[in-house]
């Protein structure tokens, strides 16, 4: 979202009095200078990217731009969309592409394919994908584009425009809308802005190549009502849903999104991204975590808003008698390191959060490290560390001990807004209203050096994962080390948490 307006006038004044009060010093591994007020009003107070029918922001030209080949309405299976260097314009009304399940549009190097107002491209629950094969420098605008992948052979772990994540593909102001799989797949040098992706099987996109993806923009998108197949309950723990999903990128900027309402998380970044960016975004109502960021390294989380997010996920866990802090943002198995690319550290910064069913939970899995017999691939800052050397008698001593693992290190939570009513998110405040640094007792395998309370020590006192200069307003508690340790504000400031330095709760 763009920064367009101070927020609510409740946010402004609470950031006024974040030190305020007489409080404690910092703590280990804090700064030493007086930390300055909290500088929230960049976050949104209402969403920038009101894009879903939109049609100032959607609608392309009402005739076809000066030498562009005219698509007409009806059936193009024999229109030749291959030709380098040229652009397409789609005459308003309904386009189809046959019946074939693998009918699609293979565009050229160069490429430009454009909508008048009104311009459907409907794949009619027949066509597989819409736009495929891996030229360069496409550019796509201004069409609806739905129906694709949900025919008998179901789109499931694909994607729709930019299947094959073609280089330097500019996607923007189309609805993406019904499709299976992820309405858009994004490859390196991608840029995806101002499009409305919304009621997807999957994702609204999804970011990944199996070398991994680079210099990525996700930039004004409304991001809704994605993961309508609901994956998790077909396939147990697939960990496969939501409005959106990164793998393995370098360098992603998620900026001025409106990410909303949708089953499941909002953005999830999932396995050895680093260099992320997410800033200025709008994150509302989705069913689990607003942001999660999983075995990962190096991001900066700032000046977004994120309201009333992982209700029915924290719901759902309360009444299973399930403690575990569910939250807005979610810091699984993910740090900083000066060894990979990025700033190293997870800044989280200068955001507002209003009635979520937590604020920040940063957890370690103590049992889940390269080398297990489970996770697959392995950490980026060691290349010794593999799934055959991390293994006894080399795990045992550093430095695979340290490189095997990934840690949740390095996490700074600071000058944030966090704000709850628990009768306005249906709790009764024991199971929500929480913000933690835990792990797990570790058990397993039986290899494994990270076995009983390590990890649970390391990730609360060794870590250097620190929250301070807070705004706390309403009934918020802690959880440092695991589950069973919940503390008031008070004792979560002193020995030997030390935690929220020059913060204050009211």
């Amino acid at each position: 979202m763009v920064a367009k307006r101070v927020g609510a006038a409740v946010f402004a004044a609470a950031a006024v009095v974040a030190v305020a009060a007489c409080q404690p010093g910092p703590g280990p591994g804090m700064p030493n200078q007086t930390a300055p007020p909290p500088q929230v009003s960049r976050a949104p107070a209402s969403p920038p990217a009101r894009i879903c029918g939109n049609t100032s922001a959607l609608n392309g030209p009402a005739s076809p731009p000066a030498g562009a080949i005219v698509v007409p309405a009806g059936d193009n299976t024999n229109v030749d969309f291959s030709r380098a260097g040229r652009t397409y314009w789609f005459a308003p009304g309904v386009h189809t592409l046959g019946s074939g399940e693998f009918n699609q549009i293979i565009p050229a190097d160069n490429s430009t394919f454009i909508g008048g107002p009104g311009a459907v491209l409907d794949g009619r629950d027949l066509n597989q994908y819409a736009f495929t094969q891996q030229a360069r420098n496409v550019r796509i605008a201004h069409l609806t584009i739905r129906n694709f992948g949900r025919g008998p052979a179901a789109n499931h772990q694909q994607g729709v425009v930019n299947h094959d994540a073609g280089d330097n593909w500019v996607i923007e102001r189309n609805t993406v809308i019904a499709n299976d799989g992820a309405g858009v797949f994004v490859g390196d040098g991608n840029v995806v802005r101002y499009n409305c992706l919304k009621d997807n099987g999957q994702y609204g996109f999804s970011a990944y190549e199996p070398d991994g993806v680079v210099n990525v923009t996700i930039d004004h998108n409304e991001v809704t009502g994605n993961n309508k197949d609901d994956w998790e309950s077909r396939i147990d723990g697939c960990g496969c849903s939501g409005g959106a999903k990164f793998w393995e990128t370098n360098g992603a900027r998620a900026t001025n999104n409106w990410v909303h309402g949708n089953n499941g998380p909002g953005l999830w970044a999932d396995f050895n991204n680093r260099a992320f960016l997410f800033e200025g975004n709008y994150f509302e109502a989705n069913l689990d975590e607003a942001l999660f960021y999983e075995v990962s390294y190096n991001a900066t989380i700032r000046y977004n808003t994120f309201k009333r997010n992982t209700l029915h996920k924290g719901q759902a866990f309360a009444a299973d008698g399930n403690n575990f802090p569910v939250a807005a943002v979610y810091i699984s198995e993910a740090g900083g390191d000066a060894r990979v690319a990025g700033p190293p550290i997870i800044d989280i910064h200068s955001n507002v959060f209003e009635d979520n069913w937590s604020g920040v939970t940063v957890w370690e899995n103590a049992d889940r490290f390269c080398g297990n017999g489970a996770t697959p691939g392995c950490t980026l800052v060691n290349r010794g560390a593999t799934q055959a050397t991390c293994r006894q008698p080399g795990i045992a001593s550093r430095p695979l001990y340290d490189d095997c693992r990934w840690k949740s290190n390095n996490v700074q939570v600071h000058h944030n807004v966090f704000r709850v009513t628990p009768s306005n998110i249906g709790c009764s405040n024991y199971y929500c209203s929480r913000q933690a640094v835990l792990s797990n007792y570790g058990t397993w395998p039986s290899f494994s050096p990270y076995r009983a309370e390590s990890v649970q020590n390391a990730i609360t006192f060794n870590q250097s994962n620190r929250f301070f200069a807070n705004t706390y307003i309403g009934p918020w508690r802690f959880m440092p080390f695991d589950t069973g340790r919940v503390l008031t504000f008070n004792q979560w400031r002193a020995a030997p948490y030390s935690q929220d330095g020059y913060s204050s709760i009211s």
